[in-house]
């Protein structure tokens, strides 16, 4: 596992247990916790998509969705990049790149990790950049999971 997030459940939303940059998944996790509706398929069909504080730029020749947070929701002084020059927009300090195929089943899986009743969920990066998600029922599980899934160097 390269990077991950730990997660705790409020009512029907995970948010993050520790407020660290987390890398680029926090900007993932920030999109499937408030502004996601998987219902919506404009991310899908559309180059550019916004919600609320998220952006979704979707690379259709790649095949790559990129999220992040719209800098310029709280920062006056950057302004909105124009459709055509967003690409050169994006990096891994503004935004989390994902693989489509990787979306689909991401989400698949996080729709159901939502509807079951555990509290405890990560959201990490494996070996092969793919973003995956596993609920647990208990902290000191999740605990164990990171533990036994992380490098040691």
């Amino acid at each position: 596992m390269k990077n991950y997030i730990a997660l705790e459940r409020y009512n029907q939303y995970f948010y993050p247990m520790q407020d660290d940059s987390f890398e680029d998944l926090r900007h993932f996790v920030e999109f499937l916790s408030t502004d996601y509706r998987w219902y919506d398929n404009r991310l899908l069909e559309e180059s550019l998509s916004f919600y609320n504080s998220s952006f979704v730029y979707h690379d259709f020749v790649a095949k790559f969705l990129y999220i992040g947070f719209s800098e310029w929701e709280v920062r006056t002084e950057i302004s909105v990049p124009c459709d055509h020059a967003f690409p050169h927009f994006l990096s891994d300090k503004n935004s989390c790149k994902i693989d489509e195929q990787n979306f689909h089943e991401f989400i698949k899986k996080w729709l159901e990790l939502k509807k079951s009743n555990n509290l405890f969920a990560l959201v990490y990066r494996d070996e092969n950049d793919w973003i995956l998600c596993q609920s647990f029922n208990n902290q000191e599980s999740m605990e164990q999971f990171v533990a036994d899934h992380t490098k040691k160097d």
